[in-house]
């Protein structure tokens, strides 16, 4: 290489010396002397894939020929003159000094000479393996990045330029370029555009995973239904061109409430462009049972009371269904009925046959297994529970009993009889005969009127019928005279009660005098 590089020197130094053009031309058409020399090129000389070349196989053999008729019997390479072999490589920008050695069969010889200029005239190489110049897509989502593409070069280095045209906006059709360009040291330039061609996405996604139906006892729907929506939307998938945007379902976060039929669920898969995918799933499960009796109904004991607690108990044990707890784990609301002799009663209905039950004779029942006397009211009662479904429960019957141990209640007022205002004993047998005027009551049994006794400021005493005595008598002329009667009565449950009234003569009159002469 050192030697070929001398012999450029020299040959540049030579050309420059050389005064007339023509003496440096390798397609020099005449040689003065005894030959013709004529090189018809190519001066110049393409590397290949090495980025080197040789003579060899790439030039022409010169045409020389004599100009006094003698034969040419020597015509080819001077490897010595050139100072390289025939088959050397040389490299871009390098040039070849050639000597061409000719020679007749009259003894005349000649080294003619031209120059090869050695250039790089081939662009940098795209490997499009894989590589396809027109892609077509269903969404601008579903384009992948540009390709890294392999550029090679046989000589030098590359530069490398990348220019991406504006592609259509999601959802639409249309349609961009890539360009790359690869530039070499030379400035051998390759460009290598790919075409992108989109459609516009106008189907709704595709789903890939179905949710799957369900089943579950009615008893476990709290934990398993919702186990089970979870773990459907856990598998539930859909693919679109332009990507999903959302997977849902109109499924409630717990079975909802009432019958316990089967629940179809919808499942929606909505891509980027706002299309949608419905499916659907169902959750079957069913309810045959009725309402579990946790506390059966109670039997209840009310005392009665004149501020009737009796009767507020009575609502509370209606309202509470004899203190009765029951339960459905499947089909609520749960709704209870009440009846009575086989008839469907409301609370109104229950507390009317409680009232009218204190029409009857105090009586001993049995209630709660035991015997209990003194009772003036009496109801029995049938409960019954049933579920959103139907399904009906016996809970029970309970007896509400109101028991009598007050005695009734007596009210009166005293009397004053003015003296001499009439016939007094008869006014007081009559204030006797009407218990003084004295109101009695009972909440709870039908009272009544016994009998009377009494006392009076005489000391006399005893005990009397209504309306034929005996009755305590009036003392004649005694204006001060009175009597303590005492009113018994009682209720039909055995209660008795009492109460002392006074039956007083008073005189607000003064003497009247008659039969004297006036003044």
């Amino acid at each position: 290489m050192t030697n070929r590089l001398h012999e450029k020197l020299w040959t540049y130094t030579y050309c420059a010396g050389i005064l007339l053009f023509l003496a440096c031309n390798p397609r020099l058409a005449a040689q003065p002397g005894f030959f013709n020399f004529n090189y018809p090129g190519p001066d110049t000389l393409a590397v290949g894939p090495d980025c080197n070349l040789s003579l060899q196989g790439n030039i022409p053999n010169p045409t020389v020929t004599s100009t006094i008729g003698a034969n040419i019997i020597t015509s080819q390479f001077d490897a010595v003159n050139s100072g390289f072999a025939f088959s050397d490589l040389f490299s871009a920008e390098e040039t070849a000094h050639v000597f061409w050695f000719v020679e007749d069969d009259m003894g005349h010889s000649h080294s003619f000479e031209f120059f090869i200029f050695f250039v790089d005239l081939s662009p940098p190489t795209f490997d499009l393996t894989g590589v396809n110049d027109t892609l077509f897509f269903n969404s601008i989502a579903e384009v992948p990045p540009p390709p890294m593409i392999p550029i090679t070069d046989n000589c030098t280095g590359i530069d490398t330029d990348f220019v991406q045209t504006d592609p259509p906006a999601i959802c639409e059709a249309g349609t961009f370029t890539r360009t790359w360009t690869a530039t070499d040291g030379y400035d051998n330039t390759s460009t290598f555009t790919q075409t992108v061609i989109i459609s516009a996405d106008v189907t709704p996604p595709t789903i890939i995973v179905f949710p799957q139906n369900g089943s579950a006892p009615c008893s476990t729907l709290a934990t398993s239904y919702p186990n089970w929506l979870a773990a459907q939307m856990a598998v539930f998938s859909a693919q679109d061109p332009s990507g999903i945007q959302s997977l849902t379902n109109n499924g409630p976060a717990s079975f909802p409430p009432g019958c316990t039929v089967p629940l179809t669920v919808t499942f929606k898969a909505t891509d980027n462009c706002n299309f949608m995918i419905p499916t659907t799933a169902v959750f079957t499960t069913s309810d045959n049972m009725g309402p579990v009796v946790v506390d059966p109904p109670l039997d209840t004991i009310a005392y009665c009371s004149f501020g009737g607690s009796h009767l507020t108990k009575l609502y509370e044990w209606i309202n509470k269904r004899a203190y009765s707890t029951v339960y459905d784990s499947c089909s609520t609301p749960i709704n209870y009925a009440m009846k009575i002799n086989g008839n469907v009663v409301d609370s109104s209905a229950v507390v009317a046959a409680f009232w009218a039950s204190f029409n009857s004779p105090c009586a001993t029942q049995m209630i709660g297994g035991q015997m209990v006397d003194q009772v003036s009211a009496f109801v029995k009662v049938d409960f019954f529970a049933t579920d959103a479904c139907g399904n009906e429960t016996f809970v029970g019957n309970a007896a509400f009993a109101a028991v009598d141990t007050i005695p009734p209640m007596l009210a009166g007022t005293n009397t004053f009889e003015q003296c001499g205002g009439g016939n007094d004993q008869m006014a007081l047998q009559s204030w006797i005969n009407s218990k003084a005027g004295a109101s009695i009551n009972d909440d709870c049994s039908i009272p009544f009127w016994i009998n009377f006794s009494y006392l009076s400021s005489s000391g006399e005493s005893g005990t009397g019928s209504f309306n034929s005595g005996p009755f305590p008598t009036v003392a004649a002329n005694n204006c001060n005279w009175w009597v303590d009667v005492t009113f018994y009565a009682g209720d039909e449950c055995g209660n008795h009660s009492n109460l002392t009234l006074r039956f007083q003569i008073f005189d607000s009159q003064p003497p009247v005098f008659s039969g004297l002469a006036p003044d």
